[in-house]
Parts: C-alpha cells; structure tokens; sequence
C-alpha cells in the first residue's frame, strides 16, 4: 500500500479518464469500508482511497474529537494542512486535474474543512452525513465551487439542522450547494440513495467539464 505524504492509500484505476475522487471514511474506519462504493461511483475514474492518519476506535480517523465528541477545532486545522500537503503530492499522478473529495462523516467534515481552507485544491466535494467544521464562522471566497451534501432525517450522530446549518453558510460564501435529505440513519442508505445521488451528481460535474474543455 502506498504512502503519500504520510497517508496510506489505496490507487485505483490511475490512468482512468474521468475525475478523480478522493475518498475519506468515517471515523473508526478505513480505507476498506467504501467497497465496491468507490467504483460504482467512479468507473472511469482514478480512485484514491485514503487511510485517516489518527488511531481512533481500534481503526482510524482524519481528526480528533473531544471527550464529549464536540470537534477538535486545533486537530482539525492541523487535519487540513496535512490534507492540503498530500494534495500537493497527489499531482505528480493527475497533473492539472484537481480531484473531487468524497467524504463520509468524519471524512466529510474534514473534506468541508478542506474545501473551505484551499478551495483551488479540489473540484468539488461530496458530503455524506456532514456537519459543519465551525457552525459560527462566516466563510468566503466559495464563488461557484460546487458540493452535494447527504444527510439523514435520522442520524444519530448528528443534531436536527445540521447538515442545513453548513448548506447555509456554504451558499452564502458563493458555493453552488445540492443538499438531499435521506430517510435513512447514519450508515449507508440501505436503498443505495447515497451512491445514485453522488453518481448523479457527478456525471453532471462531469459534463460541464468536457463542455468547457
């Protein structure tokens, strides 16, 4: 298994045509959990799986929390900065094309993160069982960049709003935001809704790429 950057991956498909995704899990996870996920979502595409680089819960995770599981706003930024690196090196395989992060709870929260800090850095993000990195905060310079967020009418893990809350504050730093809400809990959607919205969604940011190159 490769390491870049000081994160084990997994690269699938490297020489795939379609755009890239990055793929972030949960926390007390791995690389392992997206499956079959990763290429049902990303046929054509270079699939980079990555392995959270903090030991949590006998698997791993992208950022601490705290004791009472509120975030870890100095863990996540260091999250960030080390993602960001890892991006960097990631161009020396996809020169000149930004990859789309596909994030799942913890991995989400740290790909919104991402997005937030270094928007240039990736093509867009999609945010399954999201939360906001700082609910308080007022971001900007999102002009056009594009996220689909999935959240569940009954997750456990998060409070009622939200994944709402961080639709909002992305829309008004100038994103173009897709946000569904599922009928579902946590986990995957046991009807795959998950993956056909992601799927869909893609294969519109796909088109408008090949139009504008």
């Amino acid at each position: 298994m490769p390491k870049i950057a000081g994160f084990y991956c997994e690269i699938d498909n490297p020489d795939g045509h379609g755009l890239p995704l990055v793929f972030l899990h949960g926390s007390g996870q791995d690389e392992t959990v997206w499956g079959d996920r990763a290429e049902c979502l990303g046929p054509d595409s270079p699939r980079i799986r990555l392995r959270g680089n903090v030991d949590w819960e006998d698997r791993y995770a992208f950022f601490r929390r705290r004791p009472d599981r509120s975030l870890d706003p100095e863990d996540l930024a260091r999250s960030v900065a080390e993602l960001a690196v890892f991006l960097e090196n990631l161009t020396a395989l996809l020169p000149d094309r930004p990859p789309v992060m596909v994030g799942y709870s913890n991995g989400a929260i740290a790909s919104a993160a991402l997005a937030i800090k270094k928007p240039e850095a990736t093509r867009g993000a999609i945010l399954m069982r999201p939360l906001s990195p700082d609910p308080d905060a007022s971001f900007t310079g999102l002009d056009g960049y594009p996220f689909l967020l999935i959240s569940a009418t009954d997750d456990e893990r998060r409070a009622p709003g939200d994944a709402h809350v961080l639709a909002a504050q992305l829309r008004a730093a100038g994103a173009e935001v897709d946000h569904r809400d599922l009928a579902c809990g946590h986990g995957w959607d046991e009807e795959g809704r998950d993956l056909e919205l992601a799927r869909q969604w893609l294969d519109r940011l796909e088109s408008m790429r090949t139009r504008a190159g």
